[in-house]
């Protein structure tokens, strides 16, 4: 069972040599107990807003079950920016 989970979306060439914990402990965000709570039920969601149209970014979680903590990464690039009459970016996933 995950006791706490610490989560960053970020640019991934902003990131590129950056030690991956201090960044979390720097500017990560917490993970709620209902969302811990959800997590350990089966699964969670949430929207990520406010990312640039074509652009890649770089998910760090680091979670901790009690015993073991482990930094998980994926890479992920937005598709190409919309017409200013729509303003949302999804992301999908790339391969490494």
């Amino acid at each position: 069972e995950i006791e706490s989970v610490t989560y960053g979306l970020f640019r991934s060439d902003k990131i590129k040599g950056v030690d991956k914990n201090e960044l979390l402990n720097s500017q990560g965000k917490a993970f709620t107990s209902e969302q811990i709570e959800s997590l350990n039920n089966g699964g969670l969601s949430f929207m990520l807003t406010g990312l640039n149209g074509n652009s890649e970014y770089t998910l760090l979680l680091r979670a901790n079950n009690g015993y073991i903590t482990k930094i998980l990464e994926e890479t992920y690039r937005t598709t190409p920016s919309m017409p200013r009459s729509s303003r949302t970016s999804s992301a999908t996933r790339s391969d490494r």
